[in-house]
């Protein structure tokens, strides 16, 4: 049977809907081929196996769980402390939601342990989790996208005006997003200037550099999934998610019931 580790949790902002996907994850591996390790990791980013993945018991401070390490080089972790157990792995799944996680980090760990993994390597995650730099990619290969401005947290602190004048070159509506973060966590559009202002403020709370651009109305969203690589690559059928706001936030991507996900072809 192999020993497929679950990583998930981690010191994003990401961290909670990170345990759902991990635990659901978790839950629907079949278990009849595959030893499953859930390797969760704390807001402090300690490496642990937890005593139990009922979800309704996961509490922030797990006090029953032991530590986990890596052996680089070689396919293998050790778990516990004085008396640790040595397991071979054979592939890894990450559930990781933001930095430290999605962005390349446990495809960079991984690829060091020799652990093959579910997610893109190290480059390609960091480049789609930066979406200045995934969408300047995007220009230079002349793929279409939206029009977009960006700068630094400490630009904006400096000259708050020019980096208003900036972002009003666009004209409204924007939509302002920390550049390396999902789940819709630090986003929020902007009508005039005081929404702009105050759309800003959240978003360097969260992300040192700032992308802003020109918000889309009347359009349709569609999500494609794939996999393989660029020899032999795989799409999933086309999902159109059903919204009754101008974007998905994050209550209504992971909480609300109301909000059903209806595949369209």
């Amino acid at each position: 049977m192999k020993n497929i580790i679950v990583f998930y949790g981690g010191k994003s902002v990401e961290h909670d809907i990170s345990i759902i996907t991990g635990l659901q994850a978790i839950e629907n591996i079949n278990k009849d081929k595959y030893n499953v390790i859930p390797v969760y990791i704390t807001r402090s980013g300690e490496f642990i196996i937890p005593k139990t993945t009922d979800q309704s018991q996961y509490v922030e401070q797990i006090k029953n769980y032991k530590i986990v390490r890596f052996c680089l080089g070689a396919p293998y972790i050790k778990i516990g402390n004085l008396f640790s157990k040595k397991i071979k792995v054979d592939c890894a799944l990450c559930c990781m939601h933001g930095v430290n996680g999605e962005d390349g980090a446990i495809s960079a760990l991984c690829n060091l342990c020799n652990i093959p993994i579910t997610c893109p390597d190290m480059l390609s995650s960091a480049i789609c989790m930066d979406k200045i730099i995934m969408k300047d990619i995007f220009k230079s290969n002349n793929l279409p996208c939206v029009d977009y401005v960006y700068f630094t947290k400490t630009e904006y602190t400096n000259n708050e005006q020019l980096v208003v004048e900036k972002c009003e070159t666009l004209q409204y509506p924007l939509i302002v997003k920390p550049a390396n973060l999902g789940s819709s966590i630090g986003i929020a559009t902007a009508q005039n200037k005081q929404d702009l202002l105050e759309a800003i403020d959240i978003a360097v709370e969260y992300d040192s550099r700032i992308i802003v651009e020109k918000c889309l109305t009347n359009f349709r969203e569609i999500n494609c999934s794939a996999m393989g690589n660029f020899e032999c690559c795989e799409t999933s059928l086309l999902e159109e998610p059903k919204s009754w706001k101008q974007f998905l936030d994050f209550k209504e991507k992971y909480i609300n019931t109301k909000n059903s996900n209806n595949p369209n072809r």
